[in-house]
């Protein structure tokens, strides 16, 4: 019963969004649409993915095939590849809810998934599509898959490569983690016994290479017939880095921990649920040493010492740290997080009773804050704003414009309008069958699509240099803060 509670927790702060559709629809979006629908119209594979923040460098392929399913079960509406993240994150949290249920228990499984439905982090991840979103149910899957290799007496080949699979697959769709991330498991992997004793078997680490193997087979199969040309520039970002903000390693290290802890709070709803559980991880610790508990022992120091490795990697960097280069590390510390308080992993009765309490105000208070969420948002009306007034532009144009051919230009802040591209394609494909627009003027007519910017000097000198100054405005209508006229010549 409380599980069905969370899991209506879990769809209604999400779905909303979805079925409004006031999902976040940017420039990275419309980008990876279009090339997905370049793959399946037009039969054009592609070996490399979306670019990076190193130029010549990029994520791998693998974030654009992951969508070709979304995007034929939807038939290429936009909102499609949203629901299809929506049910990975609902299918990694019900994985979660079994795998913690069975090793930790139910007060333990309840408690772990109400904060993750409830979590401003995951909630945004759920809403969210990039390929560094897809990092989170993959880098769950390798948590998972080295617990089992770690805490298992039999330790399955199978288990193994999905093991490596994921890993592999979390370099590939963001490749900053998966540089931080392979080096701090390889490292782990050979001065950490249980580790060793676990991958360390020439079956299963042959399995797990394997596995690791397979995500890279199309990068590589991109610099073989490239010269190897991201290899070098990743050698040369190395060897030369060219810093856009080089800082002091003090101040790097501050920055570093801010950041870590940001990781650890965007999981709880509420800042006081944070203090309480470090507080109860901290009594737990305590309780670990005096009683030299040893149930989950090697999982947990396996994640320690990961999630050390990555901070200290992390501080070697000495440029700006985005947050989504770490992209669902979240779940290591929930992880930790189930094995410190889970009543499970405990042979003392009064370590047993603390961590009972602990679980049971946090999934109290946790579904209590959850129903006041629910209740307060119910009545609320979203903005339509995002891609609902994307779509809501387009199916203006469209109906508004009486003849084919037919003229669009479109002024967005990053210039390339790759959002209202694939709208206009999506609009082709679909049942309303309205071909794409051009953006030479047609009988001197032409539709704009001008978006608000910050920069206003950018905006006006683009329609100086679109728009004659004799141009007359026939049609004028405002999206939210964004203009869109039909303009004819004289």
């Amino acid at each position: 019963m409380i599980f069905l509670i969370i899991l209506v927790f879990f769809c209604y702060f999400r779905i909303k969004a979805l079925y409004l559709q006031t999902v976040g629809y940017t420039f990275d979006q419309g980008r990876d649409f279009l090339k997905v629908a370049e793959i399946v119209l037009y039969r054009n594979l592609t070996f490399i993915g979306p670019t990076t923040g190193i130029m010549g460098l990029y994520h791998g392929a693998w974030w654009y095939y992951f969508l070709l399913l979304p995007f034929v079960v939807f038939n290429g509406n936009p909102i499609g590849f949203y629901y299809f993240n929506f049910l990975l994150h609902l299918g990694s949290l019900v994985l979660l809810a079994y795998v913690t249920k069975k090793y930790f228990g139910v007060l333990t499984a309840l408690t772990v998934t109400s904060l993750i439905a409830l979590s401003p982090y995951f909630i945004f991840t759920s809403l969210f599509v990039g390929n560094n979103i897809m990092v989170l149910p993959v880098f769950l899957g390798f948590l998972i898959g080295a617990f089992l290799m770690l805490e298992k007496k039999k330790r399955s080949p199978v288990v193994a490569i999905i093991t490596g699979l994921c890993l592999g697959l979390v370099a590939e769709l963001e490749v900053a983690f998966g540089l931080f991330l392979l080096p701090s498991f390889f490292i782990t992997l050979l001065f950490y016994r249980p580790l060793r004793a676990a991958f360390g078997t020439r079956k299963n680490f042959l399995f797990f290479l394997l596995g690791l193997f397979i995500p890279f087979v199309p990068r590589l199969l991109f610099e073989s017939k490239h010269h190897f040309q991201q290899t070098l520039i990743l050698l040369s970002f190395f060897l030369k880095p060219q810093l856009h903000n080089s800082k002091q390693f003090s101040a790097i290290v501050w920055e570093r921990l801010h950041l870590f802890q940001g990781y650890f709070t965007g999981i709880f709803a509420h800042d006081r649920l944070v203090w309480f559980a470090l507080l109860a991880v901290l009594f737990a610790s305590v309780l670990i040493l005096r009683t030299r508990s040893r149930i989950y022992s090697k999982s947990l120091i396996f994640f320690a010492l990961l999630t050390g490795l990555l901070f200290i990697f992390s501080t070697f960097y000495k440029d700006n740290f985005w947050g989504n280069y770490y992209e669902g590390i979240q779940y290591l510390f929930i992880f930790m997080l189930a094995i410190l308080l889970s009543p499970v992993v405990r042979k003392v009765r009064p370590a047993t009773n603390f961590s009972t309490v602990a679980l049971s105000f946090l999934l109290g208070a946790n579904l209590t804050l959850g129903s006041y969420k629910l209740l307060t948002d119910l009545p609320k009306k979203p903005k339509e704003e995002n891609l609902k007034s994307m779509i809501s532009i387009v199916s203006y144009v469209q109906k508004n414009t009486l003849s084919t051919p037919y003229c669009v230009r479109v002024y967005t802040p990053p210039v390339i309008p790759y959002t209202y591209q694939y709208l206009f394609l999506h609009n082709s494909i679909s049942g309303q069958r309205m071909p794409q627009p051009q953006e030479d003027w047609v009988n001197k007519t032409c539709w704009f699509i001008l978006e608000n910017d910050s920069y206003k000097e950018r905006r006006d000198r683009w329609i100086t240099a679109n728009i004659p100054v004799n141009a007359i405005v026939k049609k004028s209508r405002l999206f939210n803060d964004t203009l869109v006229e039909l303009v004819t010549l004289p």
